[in-house]
């Protein structure tokens, strides 16, 4: 029988970073790089917005979950996931507008929009 070799701390960093890197390379794999990007930037927006969406249900699927649920809305000053959604949502309807007419200022008035 084969001995099995123990891993080195480099190596389990190695796999750390790479178990790390797969989720964020998500949104980079959903938008083109390349100039005429805007489908694709749309298309992220909603890959965005299902994404955060799958996120919040799975934090409501358990009780033991309610922490994760919780500690993301004190994160972001909003008293509940429902208004978190609207804000997110929110948000990405304003970068499509600024995408679409080439905007790059991003102006707040409203108080809760300005703590999010």
């Amino acid at each position: 029988m084969p001995k099995t070799r123990k891993k080195t701390l480099s190596e389990e960093n190695f796999e750390k970073i790479v178990d790390m890197s797969i989720p964020f390379s998500f949104p980079l794999a959903d938008l083109g790089l390349y100039e005429q990007n805007d489908i694709d930037f749309y298309k992220l927006i909603y890959c965005t917005l299902i994404r955060f969406t799958y996120l919040l249900d799975f934090f409501k699927s358990k009780n033991e979950y309610k922490y994760l649920e919780d500690s993301l809305c004190t994160y972001f000053f909003i008293s509940d996931t429902k208004e978190l959604l609207y804000q997110v949502k929110y948000l990405l309807a304003h970068l499509s507008v600024m995408k679409e007419y080439g905007g790059y200022e991003f102006i707040v008035e409203d108080k809760n929009q300005i703590h999010f």
